[in-house]
């Protein structure tokens, strides 16, 4: 009988770090016909924890060559963590935004920030912003460790940038920010905010927003509800829906230009039951919905 051996027992179309902990994808972006990966990486065991940016590049996305790590844990406002973000290119050069943790701040102990490195040398080398953490302090009522992971775009009015959170560890939400540098960020607001947290998770994290079609998509990750109503609704369910959230852009557009997400679609079904509060429209999910896959 062969004995396996550590290679046979990679998978042979997913990606795998050389070894130990790797988890959320970041910043998968393409240059000079050569697309650079980057994830979440504990170089130093298989578990979770010290996270860093490891990097991988391939010509098919299929055939992966593995790179010097990207991004370290070595300034105090990151030194619990480089946690996820994304890239965006500006002609030669690629703006890395990511979720610095820092801990045992004043306030209120762990704490991820938006901050920022750069490359400008075709993703050789990675330099930090000095203006790092971009965003000083998470909005009110936003805890320091339910602020991270980020998604950028471009609109007419600048840049423009979507961040996970909870509103006081009851309502999912994603932050929304704009800039004309994509250092400097203005604070817009909440984008959404759940009012259904029993069933649609009280942080939301990993948000993506982007374009399709004549719309725009926001997807967003529940990693865990903190309830005991949501953690036995979570029971049951079982993972049904992935924990993946869709919103259809609304063709209304705020002062800033961009538009609003206005209703939130499980990925289960297709009922939408958003309703607005206010001016502000929050994404009840689809409560009453009893089709097999709710």
């Amino acid at each position: 009988m062969a004995v396996p051996t550590l290679h046979s027992q990679r998978p042979t179309a997913h990606f795998t770090a050389e070894r130990n902990w790797i988890n959320d994808p970041n910043g998968l972006i393409q240059l000079d016909s050569v697309y650079h990966l980057f994830y979440q990486h504990n170089p130093n065991g298989p578990f979770w924890g010290d996270m860093h940016w490891g990097h991988a590049t391939s010509r098919d996305l299929v055939h992966w060559k593995h790179q010097p790590l990207a991004l370290f844990p070595d300034h105090n406002y990151d030194a619990a963590g480089v946690f996820s973000g994304c890239a965006v290119r500006v002609g030669d050069v690629v703006y890395f935004h990511y979720t610095g943790v820092q801990v045992n701040t004043p306030v209120s102990g762990a704490q991820g920030r938006p901050c920022l490195a750069i490359s400008r040398d075709g993703l050789r080398t990675f330099e930090k912003h000095p203006a790092n953490p971009l965003v000083a302090e998470p909005p009110a009522g936003v805890g320091g460790g339910d602020f991270r992971d980020h998604s950028i775009w471009r609109e007419a009015d600048g840049w423009h940038m979507a961040v996970g959170a909870s509103i006081e560890q009851k309502f999912g939400a994603v932050w929304h920010y704009r800039s004309d540098d994509l250092v400097k960020w203005d604070d817009l607001g909440p984008m959404i905010v759940d009012d259904a947290p029993a069933r649609n998770g009280q942080m939301w994290e990993c948000p993506d927003f982007f374009a399709l079609g004549n719309q725009h998509v926001l997807l967003t990750q529940r990693p865990y509800p903190w309830s005991e109503a949501g953690m036995a609704a979570h029971s049951r369910r079982r993972l049904r829906h992935a924990h993946m959230y869709m919103a259809a852009a609304s063709t209304r557009r705020s002062r800033s230009g961009t538009k609003r997400a206005a209703a939130s679609r499980s990925a289960g079904c297709g009922r939408r039951t958003s309703r607005r509060i206010g001016s502000r429209i929050r994404a009840a999910g689809p409560a009453r919905c009893r089709c097999r896959a709710c």
